[in-house]
């Protein structure tokens, strides 16, 4: 009995230094987990060099953050669509103090 205990340690060990073997995931993370991840991190990283260029004055008025959810929606559309979309976001996001008026 006490040889099969050490044999099964033995086994054990050496099992522990081997590379994994077997069925997806081996971390336990979906890969959508790890694209939702990098995604964040992605949109992390834009917002935070759209906020530190020291160009686009007049975009940034427009356009703080980015948005995928309105991004996603976009790409979308149709071209005469997407036109209107992007006038009609334009006017909805205007600075009370713009120099012109949409109508």
């Amino acid at each position: 009995m006490e040889t099969k205990l050490r044999t099964a340690d033995e086994l054990a060990k050496q099992a522990a230094l081997m590379d994994y073997v077997g069925p997806e995931p081996a971390l336990g993370l979906s890969l959508a987990n790890i694209k939702c991840e990098i995604s964040q991190w992605s949109v992390q990283e834009q917002n935070k060099r759209w906020r530190n260029i020291k160009s686009c004055r007049q975009a940034k008025q427009y356009m703080q953050v980015v948005n995928i959810r309105l991004t996603h929606y976009a790409v979308r559309l149709s071209k005469k669509d997407f036109i209107l979309f992007v006038g009609r976001t334009a006017e909805l996001s205007a600075p009370k103090t713009a120099p012109f008026k949409f109508k």
